[in-house]
Formats: C-alpha cells, sequence, structure tokens
C-alpha cells in the first residue's frame, strides 16, 4: 500500500478489514535508515513494528492485530528512535472498510502454521519439478537406445548353506502369516518345514518328529509352531486342517493344543484378498479398518459451527468479537455409543456459545448445568451420551 507525503504532516489511505499481510511504501519523508512505526490497536499500548528506509522508500508490514480492529479508522505514527528519546516525524490514518469475517481467512493465530505450510508446498514443487526433469532425460535416453543392453553371463552358484537351528517363538507374538503351496518329498519329516503355513500342492505321506506317519492330501494346510512352554521346548509342534475341516495335532500339552487353528481363522487367512501390508500388529484388512474406525478423528471447521459425530474432535482457534459466536447443531444424532470433543479458545469478547439440546454441563464456568464461557479461556469439552442423556464435561484454563 503506498503512502505519499508530499510535504504533509498526515496522509489518509484505506484499507479492508481482515486483509491481512499489508506492506506499506512510504514515500515524500526522509526516514534514518532504520525506523519505528507505532500503530494503534485498541489496547491503550501501540504496537511497534520495524521499518528499513532505502533509496527513498520506506518499507514496514502493518501488524495483522490492527486490520482486525471494530473500528473506522486508526492512527500510526512514523517514529525516529535515538537513545533513550525519539520523535515523531509523519501520521499516517487508516480508515478501515468494515465487511463480515471472512471464512477462508485463517486464525491469526495460525497464519505462521499456513506460511509453514506454503513454504512446505513451494519446497516440493520445485523437487518434482526437478524430478519431472530427470525423468525426460531418463525417458530420452531410453528412447534412443541407451540401455538396450544385453545381460551378461550368470555367475557360478555358490556352496550350499549350512542348516540353522530350530527357531522357537513365543506364542503371544505369533501373527497370521501368508499362506504359501509347497511341494513335499514323500516322507519329509515334519521338522524340516519352516515356521509358517505351508498349503500342500499334491498327496504325500510325511514323518512327525517321533517318526509317525501323516498323510496329506492336496489342498490341506500345515501350520509349524516353535513353541517354549514351562520351559519345555516344542521344535515341531504343528496342526493341520484337512480340505474336510477336520483339524488335528501332534501335540498333547494344553498350551499346544490351544494354538491349533480354527475355521473360522482359516477362512481368514486363505482369503489373499485380506493380506495387507499396513503396521497394524494384524494382517487383515477387515480388522485394521474396524480399528481405524475406533481412533479418534481431528476436524478443523472453516466456520464457527459445527454438528458434532462421534469419535470426532472439532478444533477451533480462537474466537474473536464481533464475531465472538460459537454454535452447536440443535439437529445432530447420537447413540448410546457417541462420544465427542470440542476445543476452542474465548477471545477478549466472550464466546456465545449456542446450543439447543438438552445437555448438563458439569466443571469449570457451568453453573445448574449450564455452561457460559468467559474471556480470554482455553476451554477443553467432552460430550458423551448415556442412560441420563447427554452428558459434557468442561476444562477451562487462562490463556
Amino acid at each position: 500500500m503506498k503512502v505519499e507525503f508530499e510535504n504533509k504532516n498526515r496522509v489518509d489511505i484505506s484499507m479492508y478489514q481482515y486483509d491481512y499481510g499489508q506492506q506499506l511504501e512510504i514515500t515524500g519523508v526522509d526516514l534514518p535508515d532504520e525506523f519505528e512505526l507505532h500503530v494503534s490497536v485498541g489496547t491503550g499500548r501501540a504496537e511497534v513494528v520495524k521499518g528499513h528506509f532505502a533509496n527513498g522508500t520506506g518499507t514496514v508490514l502493518l501488524p495483522d492485530i490492527a486490520l482486525r480492529q471494530s473500528v473506522t479508522s486508526f492512527d500510526c505514527w512514523l517514529f525516529d528512535k535515538k537513545e533513550c528519546q525519539g520523535t515523531t516525524l509523519r501520521t499516517i490514518r487508516i480508515h478501515l472498510n468494515r465487511r463480515e469475517y471472512p471464512s477462508d481467512v485463517p486464525c491469526i493465530d495460525d497464519l505462521p502454521k499456513v506460511k509453514e505450510y506454503a513454504d512446505y508446498v513451494k519446497e516440493n514443487a520445485e523437487l518434482v519439478s526437478y524430478a519431472k526433469t530427470v525423468g525426460d532425460e531418463l525417458k530420452k535416453l531410453a528412447e534412443n537406445g541407451a540401455f538396450n543392453g544385453k545381460d551378461g553371463a550368470a555367475g557360478p552358484q555358490g556352496p550350499k548353506g549350512e542348516k540353522g537351528e530350530p527357531g522357537t517363538t513365543d506364542y503371544n507374538s505369533l501373527e497370521h502369516q501368508p499362506i504359501v503351496e509347497l511341494e513335499v518329498e514323500e516322507g519329509t519329516n515334519i521338522a524340516d518345514f519352516h515356521i509358517g503355513l505351508w498349503k500342500m500342492k499334491s498327496d504325500v505321506m510325511i514323518t512327525d518328529s517321533e517318526n509317525s506317519q501323516v498323510y496329506l492330501c492336496a489342498g490341506d494346510i500345515v501350520k509349524i509352531y516353535g513353541v517354549v512352554a514351562d520351559d519345555i521346548e516344542f521344535t515341531s509342534a504343528y496342526s493341520i486342517l484337512s480340505a474336510d475341516w477336520s483339524a488335528v495335532g501332534n501335540i498333547d500339552d494344553p498350551i499346544a493344543q490351544s494354538l491349533i487353528i480354527n475355521k473360522n481363522d482359516l477362512l481368514t487367512l486363505t482369503d489373499d484378498t485380506l493380506n495387507d501390508k499396513s503396521d497394524f500388529p494384524v494382517s487383515n484388512k477387515a480388522v485394521t479398518t474396524e480399528l481405524n474406525s475406533l481412533k479418534t478423528k481431528i476436524e478443523r471447521p472453516s466456520q464457527f459451527y459445527f454438528s458434532p459425530k462421534t469419535n470426532t474432535e472439532y478444533r477451533f482457534g480462537t474466537i474473536y468479537s464481533p464475531v465472538a459466536e460459537l454454535e452447536m447443531d440443535n439437529g445432530f444424532a447420537f447413540g448410546s455409543d457417541f462420544i465427542s470433543g470440542l476445543v476452542f479458545v474465548s477471545g477478549e469478547t466472550p464466546t456465545e456459545f449456542t446450543y439447543s439440546k438438552n445437555i448438563k454441563f458439569t466443571g469449570d464456568d457451568c453453573n445448574d448445568n449450564v455452561f457460559v464461557p468467559t474471556a480470554e479461556k482455553i476451554y477443553d469439552i467432552v460430550f458423551w451420551s448415556n442412560d441420563c442423556g447427554l452428558q459434557a464435561v468442561v476444562r477451562g484454563v487462562d490463556r
């Protein structure tokens, strides 16, 4: 915003309320290399910002707090500070064009975070552009035959490694594993199987750890465990699920018997579409989806209104005057398992929190089950339902 003095002691300019990020470019007055701009912000004390003067122009960033005032105009003073004293050089009067608080303007407290996100996007956009350039160059080389060379001859095969010691696994650490089809030679001992799930490709006779013969049919699934229980090591505990859904095992110990898989477990395991690569300690997408649904969701509404949903926390920034109102939907649906949260900051003017549901509030700033926010407080509220209806507990701390 240009400010031209031309031998005047005061200049009047106009700006829009909430139009943050305004930089003043001042001409027509000699200023020190570094000067101060004192801005009236309605608190009784001026907001002081530093400015710089070079090539006949002074530049200074107007503080955003000045543009959210509910006034028709406010004054700024150009100030030359020298040690313990200073001189007011000129006055700038800014007339504010009032307007409603825009829904797409972030809270003043969130502006540093928004700038951080913008810088992050810019940085990654540059990386994407560089990656595209490299990709285009590689594509061009490939089209010109740069990568059409033939594979070299295979090297000699190394010697066969020695067989390792049988592993052991605590039962509590066993997880679902993918089923692998396996072609087994006649007479193979069960101890030669690795821990895991193995599906027989064909009919075969094998032996167990006691050299008893076990006949497996094509399609049978063998689950191999390494189990330590009561200091007794089972190096080849196994269970078999046959095609007719009968289950057998070679261990009579109750702990080992508990390892025998049942039909429902196998139906889940054999469905390849359910195998999951997530970091959850279960490898079943249906279970993963259910666990995700239980996580608390965080929402940051752009307007001062919300309709509560279960397992959702609504976070608002500071609610400033003159729009110091926060409205809760009076028609939201809730069940017996309903639980939701709300976080907001009541600004200089106490927030007017409106709701029509018969909610029983307890906690800070609550009287007779009615919640009335006070100024300059951070509130954290939890809503839930029980047999007595909707309940809420309020925790409020000073800013």
